[in-house]
């Protein structure tokens, strides 16, 4: 496995939370009840091993060889696969835009020292090129607003991803008595899908 593929899974797990398998393929099979719940998820980017991750059912793996009977490479491209990481990551994870946001602050912060720095250097020494304090005072000043309405952009639109996605506040996975119960056993959320 490469280095950037390495640090893609380390990111999925460590960061946006998600034990999303290196070696997993698109090869699945779902129980009545998985199929259920990943039906509730309206997420337009249906990236089905993370809806199986989401949904929280317990999941097991089963070692295989894929075996291209055509005797093509049975693999994505590298465009292909930075393409899939990064709609993964932004899709799925609010990592980014927090990033953006301390990032923000950050900027903000040193802005201010510096307005500070400006003001500091005007009133306490002797001289100073003229103009140089106006034009610091004015850039310091615009960057401190600017960094500011990027760090509060962010977390609007880290919270706008949150409610657009519409994603239930939890999924049910036994059920004991129910109009809609499919089997015998009680174990399901409906008897079909939403669809």
């Amino acid at each position: 496995m490469s280095l950037l593929a390495r640090l893609f899974y380390g990111y999925v797990k460590h960061v946006a939370k998600l034990d999303l398998s290196p070696r997993a393929t698109y090869f699945q099979a779902f129980s009545r009840q998985a199929v259920n719940a990943m039906t509730r998820i309206r997420d337009r980017y249906r990236h089905v091993q993370l809806f199986s991750l989401v949904v929280g059912f317990r999941t097991e793996h089963l070692d295989y060889r894929p075996i291209s009977r055509s005797g093509k490479d049975l693999g994505r491209s590298f465009i292909q696969k930075v393409n899939i990481a990064v709609t993964t990551i932004v899709t799925h994870s609010q990592t980014p835009l927090r990033f953006v946001s301390f990032v923000g602050l950050a900027g903000s912060f040193l802005n201010l020292l510096y307005v500070l720095y400006v003001i500091l250097i005007f009133f306490f020494k002797s001289r100073v090129a003229e103009g140089w304090t106006s034009v610091a005072f004015q850039q310091g000043f615009m960057f401190l607003l600017v960094f500011v309405i990027l760090t509060v952009i962010s977390e609007y639109l880290g919270g706008i991803l949150s409610e657009v996605r519409e994603r239930p506040l939890y999924f049910v996975a036994e059920e004991k008595n129910s109009s809609v119960l499919a089997g015998h056993d009680g174990r399901n959320i409906a008897k079909e899908s939403d669809r």
